[in-house]
């Protein structure tokens, strides 16, 4: 069996987010050029049973998480799951970001789609959410990174 192997380039631009669909089965959702440091990275995945994001900053890789597409009973190469992972501690400044999904058949990593993002800080903000109570108006206030 022939190992694919596929190596996509994702540059995001001021001029907004961008999408790659990857032929052999691996495809990001539009990601914003600047993210916080807390973020989603969603996208579908076809014949594939994990996925691993690592971040490639100067410094060296780090692990940003794993998740699974959501998938038939039976993972066949036309199985279709769509994948979200919420990074909660991508380190700060402007990097590669891979996606590497797993083969079930070889237990390669053989499909990878990389994303350019530049990631800043957290701005964390305090937002009120008022409703109405049993004893009149309350409110929730959360904590937000933006």
């Amino acid at each position: 069996m022939m190992i694919r192997r596929l190596m996509l380039v994702l540059l995001l631009t001021a001029f907004g987010p961008s999408l790659v669909t990857a032929s052999a089965g691996l495809r990001l959702d539009p990601v914003p050029a600047t993210v916080p440091q807390r973020f989603i990275l969603s996208g579908n995945a076809v014949g594939v049973d994990t996925i691993h994001v690592w971040a490639w900053p100067a410094t060296g890789p780090v692990f940003l998480g794993a998740t699974q597409p959501t998938l038939p009973d039976r993972i066949t190469n036309s199985s279709t799951g769509a994948f979200s992972l919420a990074v909660t501690s991508a380190p700060i400044g402007t990097y590669p970001v891979v996606a590497y999904a797993r083969d079930p058949e070889t237990g390669g990593f053989d499909t990878q789609i990389v994303v350019w993002l530049s990631v800043r800080a957290c701005e964390w903000v305090i937002e009120c959410y008022p409703f109405a109570g049993p004893a009149g108006p309350m409110f929730v206030f959360m904590h937000v990174c933006r």
